[in-house]
């Protein structure tokens, strides 16, 4: 039987989507997070990490993020990808290193919570 987030109950989940070019990145990153809590699935927030390292004066270059990404994804028990992932390349290769590691990947379009 195929998996359903709700499986994921006292899990990690990592958060994926556009972040560059989306100046509500923040607000879309927070709102799945407060999704997955509300779930009882414990989120990695990419875009709050970031922000957190980038305000102590370190940035790293796309393959750089990717790198700390892909760590991040190996320590996580599933995927949510926010919309407008199709129009990121970091997103996109998050998706491809996640299903190449056997995470199950869900799509935020598929639950249109109301959180």
């Amino acid at each position: 039987m195929e998996k359903t987030i709700k499986d994921f109950k006292k899990k990690i989940c990592f958060i994926s989507g556009p972040i560059s070019n989306d100046p509500a990145y923040s607000w879309k990153f927070e709102r799945a997070s407060c999704f997955l809590k509300s779930l009882s699935i414990n989120p990695v927030n990419p875009a709050k990490f970031g922000n957190s390292i980038q305000s102590d004066g370190v940035d790293f270059d796309h393959d750089g993020w990717l790198t700390v990404d892909k760590a991040l994804l190996a320590l996580c028990d599933c995927v949510l990808v926010l919309e407008g992932f199709s129009t990121s390349k970091g997103s996109m290769a998050e998706i491809e290193y996640a299903e190449s590691i056997g995470l199950p990947v869900f799509y935020w379009e598929d639950f249109k919570p109301t959180v």
